[in-house]
């Protein structure tokens, strides 16, 4: 895994770590208000990957599956 490579001192903090369940309770409110005056999906937390639907992920790029699907396995015609 890609975290393993980190050092031990490296760590992403929890979101709300530090708040207690109170606060972070108003905080979500607060983003739902937002979101409910401002249109669906204005305000969101950044794991929750890009907005744009550009970035999403196309299957026409992907590699070919050749070692684990049948049906991408190439054809020789002689």
């Amino acid at each position: 895994m890609i975290s393993e490579l980190l050092p031990e001192t490296v760590q992403q903090p929890a979101l709300w770590s530090e708040l207690d369940r109170e606060r972070r309770e108003r905080a979500w409110k607060t983003v739902d208000q937002l979101n409910a005056k401002l249109g669906r999906g204005t305000v969101r937390i950044l794991s929750a990957g890009p907005k744009d639907s550009a970035w999403k992920l196309r299957a026409e790029y992907r590699s070919p599956r050749w070692t684990t699907r049948w049906d991408e396995l190439p054809r020789v015609v002689a």
